[in-house]
C-alpha cells in the first residue's frame, strides 16, 4: 500500500507543473468578451485566405497566381473551418493552441537548462508579456513557427549526452529537422532567421553534442521541406505559377521597404515596453546566467536572442510581431532573475536586497498612479467632471486590477518569509489584468464596429443569403470579404455597375456610381449598398 501511495503521489508531483500552467494559462487564453471581431489586416488575410481555400476546395492556389506565401497557415485556419465553421474562433483556436504549447515547451527546456523552480515561472511568465498574450488571441503564423523551433530546441537538448548509435537520439534529432522543415510550410523563408541564430551554439559546441554531423539531423528536414516541396511542384504544373520567385521577393521587400518609420531602435524601446515589467527581470537573469551558470548553453539562451534581435534590425521592414521568437527566451532569462532576487540565499546580499526594493517601490509607485488615473476617471464618469469623447470607464477596472495588487509591492519586499507572497501579488496583478483585457474584449473584439453592423439581422441576412460584389480599397475591405458569405469579384470601375446588385463600396466611390441605389448604412468609410 505504502508504495502504491508513493508511485501514484509521484505521477501526481510530475504533473502537478502542468496542472498549474493550465490554471493559470486557460484563463488568458479562453475568456471572451461578448464579441469578437478580426483584426484589419494580417489576420483579416489570414482568414480570408484560408476562407477562399476551403470554399473552393483548391488548397494549392486559388489566386490563379503566383503567391508570395507558403500555405501552412492558411491549410491550418481552413482544417478549423472544417471543424468548427467560419468564424473568429475557428481563426485563432490553432494559435491558442500554439501558444499554450510554447508553455509547456518552455517549461520543458528551462527544466532542462536551470531547474524546475524557474521552468515553472518562466512558463507562467511567457503568458503575462502582452504582446505575447495579444498574438495569443489572434490568427497568425507566428505561433505555429515559434512552437515548431521550440520543439526542435527541447529534442536539441534531449539528445544531448545521449550515444549517438542509440535509437532514441536518431529519433530526437530526426525530430529536429522535421520541426525545422515543416516550419518553412508556415513562415516560409523566415524560419532562417532563428535557424541562422542557433548556429553558434550547433557549431562552437559541436565537439560536445555533435548534431550537426548527424545524417538524421537533415533526412528530417528533408523530410519536413517534403509538403512545402510537393506543394510548389504542384503550383508550377497545374497553373505555371512564379510562385517560388515571389517567395524570395517577399524576402527582398522586407530588406528595403521601411514601415511605420521604424529606425534601428525600434525593437529595443519596441521590447521594453510591451514586456514589461518582465523585461526588468529579464536584464537582471541576463546578466546572472552570463557570469556564473555552465558555460554549455550559453549560446543556446543568450546568443540565439540576441542574435535574432540582431537580424531583425538589420531588416527594413520592423514590426512588432515579428520579434515574438525573442520573448520565450525573455520569460526564460525572467524567470531566473526573480528566483535569484527571491532566492533565501541570495536574499541575504546586499545588492540583491537593495535592487529588489528598487524594483519594488517603482512598481508601487507607478501602481500609484495607475489607481489615481482609474479613480478620477471611475469619478468623472459619475459626475460628469470632464467631457471625454468615447467610453473610457471600462478603463478604470484594467487600472484598479492591476493598481491594487502592485501598491502592495513596497511592502512585502523586506521581510524575508513574504518573498513568495510578493512574487504571487507581483504576478496576480498582471494576470488579472489581462482577464479583465479579455473580458471587456480588447484583445479579441479588435474591430467591433465592423461586427456588430454585419450582425445586424437586415445585414447579416442580405450577407449570407445574397451575392454581393466589392468596389475599392483598403484594409476594412478585407474584414468586408471575411463577414460576406458568398463575395464575388472585386469591381474596378463602379461607373459599370449593373441594377439589382448588392454591393460593398468606399464612399470615395461612390462619386463614380452612375447608377441611383439605396444605402443599408456606413461603416469604417464603407457602405453596403443596392443598385436600382
Amino acid at each position: 500500500m505504502i508504495k502504491i501511495n508513493v508511485f501514484n503521489n509521484g505521477k501526481i508531483t510530475c504533473l502537478l507543473p502542468y496542472i498549474y500552467l493550465l490554471i493559470l494559462t486557460i484563463p488568458l487564453l479562453f475568456i471572451n468578451g461578448d464579441q469578437q471581431s478580426l483584426m484589419a489586416h494580417d489576420e483579416g488575410l489570414y482568414a480570408t485566405r484560408a476562407k477562399l481555400m476551403f470554399n473552393t476546395g483548391n488548397w494549392i492556389n486559388p489566386w490563379d497566381e503566383g503567391h508570395h506565401k507558403t500555405p501552412g497557415i492558411y491549410w491550418i485556419i481552413a482544417i478549423s473551418y472544417n471543424i468548427f465553421g467560419i468564424n473568429e474562433i475557428a481563426v485563432r483556436l490553432p494559435t491558442i493552441l500554439f501558444s499554450l504549447g510554447c508553455s509547456f515547451l518552455i517549461y520543458e527546456i528551462t527544466k532542462i537548462i536551470i531547474n524546475k523552480r524557474v521552468a515553472l515561472l518562466s512558463a507562467i511568465i511567457l503568458n503575462l508579456q502582452f504582446l505575447w498574450l495579444r498574438y495569443s488571441r489572434i490568427g497568425n503564423p507566428d505561433h505555429g513557427t515559434i512552437f515548431l523551433i521550440l520543439l526542435g530546441i527541447f529534442c536539441l537538448l534531449k539528445a544531448e549526452g545521449i550515444e549517438n548509435n542509440c535509437q532514441t537520439k536518431k529519433y530526437l534529432i530526426f525530430s529536429v529537422g522535421i520541426c525545422f522543415g515543416l516550419s518553412f510550410l508556415i513562415r516560409s523563408f523566415m524560419i532562417f532567421v532563428p535557424m541562422m541564430a542557433l548556429l553558434p551554439y550547433l557549431i562552437i559546441e559541436h565537439k560536445r553534442h555533435k548534431h550537426l554531423i548527424n545524417i538524421w539531423l537533415y533526412l528530417g528536414f528533408l523530410l519536413g521541406l517534403m509538403p512545402t516541396i510537393l506543394w510548389l511542384i504542384a503550383d508550377v504544373f497545374l497553373y505555371q505559377n512564379n510562385t517560388a520567385e515571389s517567395l524570395i521577393n517577399l524576402i527582398f521587400d522586407f530588406g528595403t521597404n521601411q514601415r511605420d518609420n521604424n529606425n534601428l531602435f525600434f525593437y529595443f524601446w519596441n521590447i521594453f515596453v510591451l514586456s514589461f515589467p518582465w523585461i526588468i527581470f529579464t536584464i537582471i537573469g541576463s546578466i546572472y546566467y552570463y557570469k556564473k551558470f555552465q558555460y554549455k548553453y550559453k549560446w543556446l539562451i543568450l546568443g540565439t536572442p540576441l542574435i535574432i534581435l540582431g537580424e531583425l534590425t538589420l531588416f527594413s521592414t520592423r514590426l512588432s510581431h515579428y520579434s515574438l521568437i525573442i520573448y520565450p527566451f525573455l520569460a526564460i532569462l525572467a524567470g531566473l532573475g526573480i528566483d535569484l532576487l527571491i532566492n533565501k540565499k541570495n536574499s541575504e546580499s546586499k545588492f540583491s536586497s537593495k535592487l529588489l526594493s528598487i524594483i519594488s517601490y517603482s512598481l508601487g509607485f507607478l501602481a500609484g498612479l495607475i489607481l489615481l488615473a482609474s479613480i478620477g476617471i471611475i469619478l468623472n464618469s459619475q459626475f460628469n467632471i470632464i467631457s471625454l469623447d468615447g467610453d473610457i470607464s471600462k478603463y478604470s477596472t484594467i487600472g484598479l486590477t492591476l493598481g491594487i495588487p502592485w501598491i502592495l509591492l513596497p511592502f512585502l519586499h523586506r521581510n524575508k518569509n513574504q518573498l513568495k507572497l510578493w512574487l504571487i501579488v507581483l504576478i496576480l496583478g498582471n494576470w488579472l489584468t489581462f482577464i479583465n483585457l479579455g473580458k471587456i474584449g480588447l484583445l479579441t473584439d479588435i474591430n467591433p464596429d465592423i461586427k456588430t453592423f454585419v450582425t445586424r439581422p437586415e445585414i447579416s441576412q442580405i450577407l449570407n443569403n445574397n451575392p454581393v460584389y466589392i468596389a475599392g480599397s483598403g484594409k476594412t475591405k478585407v474584414l468586408l470579404k471575411f463577414y460576406t458569405s458568398d463575395l464575388k469579384r472585386d469591381i474596378e470601375q463602379t461607373k459599370n455597375l449593373e441594377p439589382n446588385l448588392y454591393v460593398w463600396i468606399k464612399n470615395s466611390e461612390l462619386s463614380n456610381l452612375k447608377l441611383a441605389y439605396y444605402s443599408y448604412g456606413d461603416v469604417k468609410d464603407w457602405q453596403l449598398i443596392k443598385t436600382k
